[in-house]
């Protein structure tokens, strides 16, 4: 993640999550409520229950924030894991230019401008997980398309809806 995003991001109240701030609170918001229908308006339908979700999401989740590398002022690279799976996403540019997608060792869009393989990126992470989930180590052997074994990311495994 870009260091102006962290700065932003860390900088402002997430909507409509009853006062909350920072990337991991986003990250938590994004997970278990955010209706990507509603394009930048992602959270507009958090109402009270929504709320207690994340916060159940943070309590159960370990999130880490790292700073890319990189010169773009707008960059997020998220790895995403649930069950056997792996999603690799990555927004640069502007809130809503999705430049490329993985998912397990299929790309589904690769439309970045510099022609660069995520390889030779510089890492972008925003890390989560179950407290009971797997090491550090455990997650670096689990690679997607277009991802390198022991990368930063961020990942964020599903939560579960009861």
């Amino acid at each position: 993640m870009s260091g102006n995003i962290i700065k932003n991001v860390n900088s402002v109240t997430v909507p409509n999550t009853g006062g909350m701030r920072g990337v991991k609170a986003s990250v938590a918001a994004g997970v278990t409520v955010g209706n990507s229908d509603n394009l930048l308006d992602v959270l507009g339908d958090v109402d009270d229950d929504g709320r207690a979700h994340i916060q159940e999401y943070l309590d159960g989740h370990e999130i880490k924030v790292q700073i890319a590398e990189t010169d773009e002022p707008f960059y997020v690279s998220i790895h995403a894991f649930a069950g056997d799976d792996i999603a690799h996403v990555i927004m640069d540019k502007s809130h809503t230019n999705v430049a490329f997608i993985a998912k397990n060792d299929e790309i589904v869009l690769d439309a970045r401008e510099d022609g660069t393989a995520e390889t030779e990126r510089a890492p972008a992470s925003t890390s989560t997980s179950p407290t009971s989930w797997r090491s550090p180590s455990m997650r670096t052997s689990r690679t997607c398309a277009g991802c390198s074994s022991g990368r930063s990311s961020t990942t964020a495994p599903s939560p579960t809806r009861g």
